[in-house]
């Protein structure tokens, strides 16, 4: 092996002959031609040359194995010919540490390979990337040959020693080899990253061609849905016209009416089909409510306050049954007739309070909730401090609702807002008296505060409260006049005031107060 890399053999001859000469029964001959400094040179060589000898001869034998390129075994192929080259180099005691750093690049530079193709083989069908791992796989057997001519030998003698020698020799030109096969392998992994960056980004696309399909479709479904429920919206509007036009209009319906009311009297838990049917009626009315405020078809046409009078309450009388039930009926015809309504007409039957009196307060609460939104919208559009007073009463309304479901919390939360709007229209009108609705709306608030464990606030509301019972207790004894209904209303709101005060937690600081 050692002559095709075309090492010098003449001074490992010359060795083994001087080598030959000195041995037993030759000692006379060799006395007379060798001096004793070239003796001593040679066996410098000798211990020099054994030296390494025996580190080269301590190494094993590597052998590597060639199987045909296909792309299911080619990553594993050329993964074990790169550890080849590098166990290969590593037997070698003098080879330096770029060369190991080399290996060990190339090594992880085929597994990267292999990663990016694992399970992706049909990505990598393609001729130009198979032709490019067969040239890489030849190169790296010619590497691999290379390196194996520096691996020991198993030959004895001096002839094994000289031929180990001679490969030692051309570690250089291996190292130069190895460069030259890691930019070899760079490129064979730009050409798989590339192609893989490729794949990803064709897959990308795909992918957001699909999301978009799938976004469209669910557009389209969505859109046919919205379509699908407005038409049966308007469907069901013009069903419930129907129906409510027979029952106000016909004689029939008036007998039907009549009953119903009876029943819904006799039955304070809405358990009959009657009750359920006027429950689900006038919920019904809520959601169209809310459809003309979406739209802008409610006419926000508040009434007309004469800002120089006072804001008058009275006592609330329940209306009967029949008329409630005929009122709600009533709002479901004209929206479905004429597809608008007017605040006014909304706020003229009180339909808040009368359901209150039959018990029915979650659609009470829905309604005034409502009410106290257009309220708002309507003030906002330019009926300004007008509408104030109607917001507040119906703020307090709205409480009391919420009181009858025992919601004491929420109950607080809208009397409060009550009470501030009175305290507003005070300020904003100062000459005019609007001490019953402030009255009214602290008491409401003091009372549902004490029942929300919220003593310390109540106090303060009380003592609000208080000041303003004297004030209208005054002017009412003063006066010879007839008590009219809104002087009825204020004596019995000073007398609510003082009966939750003795009743409650607060009778003891009434009391102290001398009240």
């Amino acid at each position: 092996m050692g002559a095709h890399h075309g090492v010098d053999e003449s001074r490992y001859s010359q060795l083994g002959s001087d080598l030959r000469c000195i041995g037993p029964g030759q000692r006379g001959r060799q006395q007379a031609v060798i001096s004793p400094n070239e003796v001593n040179n040679q066996l410098q060589d000798i211990s020099i040359a054994t030296e390494e000898l025996y580190t080269l001869y301590r190494m094993d034998p590597i052998t590597a194995t060639t199987t045909i390129i296909t792309l299911a075994t080619f990553i594993k192929d050329l993964i074990e010919v790169g550890q080849n080259i590098q166990r290969s180099i590593e037997m070698v005691s003098e080879n330096r540490r770029r060369i190991r750093d080399l290996t060990n690049d190339i090594v992880r530079t085929l597994v990267e390979i292999a990663n990016l193709t694992r399970g992706k083989e049909d990505t990598f069908q393609a001729p130009a990337l198979l032709s490019a791992l067969g040239n890489l796989k030849q190169d790296m057997l010619y590497v691999l040959s290379a390196c194996n001519r520096i691996a020991p030998s198993e030959r004895p003698g001096f002839r094994g020693f000289r031929s180990q020698i001679k490969a030692w020799m051309k570690r250089e030109d291996i190292e130069a080899e190895i460069r030259r096969l890691k930019e070899h392998v760079n490129k064979c992994h730009v050409q798989f990253t590339a192609i893989s960056v490729a794949r990803i980004e064709r897959s990308t696309t795909r992918i957001e061609d699909i999301a978009l399909d799938s976004i469209n479709t669910h557009l389209r479904v969505e859109q046919r849905l919205i379509g699908h429920h407005v038409e049966n919206r308007a469907m069901l509007q013009r069903v419930q016209g129907m129906m409510a036009q027979v029952l106000i209009e016909t004689s029939y319906g008036q007998n039907v009416m009549t009953r119903t009311a009876q029943v819904i009297s006799s039955d304070p838990s809405h358990r009959k089909l009657e009750s359920r049917y006027f429950a689900i009626e006038t919920m019904r009315l809520i959601e169209s409510l809310q459809q003309l405020v979406v739209t802008g078809k409610l006419v926000l046409d508040l009434p007309q306050w004469n800002h120089a009078a006072p804001f008058s309450l009275v006592l609330f009388r329940p209306k009967p049954i029949r008329h409630i039930l005929h009122s709600v009926l009533g709002l479901i015809l004209e929206i479905s007739t004429t597809s608008t309504l007017s605040v006014q007409s909304l706020l003229s039957l009180e339909l808040g309070q009368n359901l209150r009196s039959l018990r029915m307060y979650p659609e009470a609460v829905a309604l005034e909730g409502l009410v106290t939104q257009i309220l708002r919208q309507a003030i906002v559009i330019g009926h300004g401090e007008g509408g104030l007073a109607e917001l507040a009463f119906s703020f307090d309304v709205l409480s009391r609702a919420h009181e009858d479901q025992l919601q004491y919390n929420l109950a607080a939360r809208a009397s409060k807002q009550s009470l501030e709007l009175w305290r507003r229209v005070s300020i904003i009108f100062p000459d005019i008296d609007n001490s019953q609705g402030h009255l009214a709306s602290s008491l409401s608030h003091a009372r549902h505060l004490f029942e929300a464990g919220q003593l310390v606030a109540a106090i303060a509301v009380a003592e609000e409260a208080v000041a303003l019972t004297s004030t209208i207790l005054k002017r009412l004894v003063v006066s010879d006049a007839l008590w009219t209904d809104s002087d009825i209303h204020k004596a019995v709101t000073c007398r609510a005031t003082y009966f939750l005060l003795a009743k409650s937690p607060l009778g003891g600081w009434a009391t102290h107060r001398g009240l």
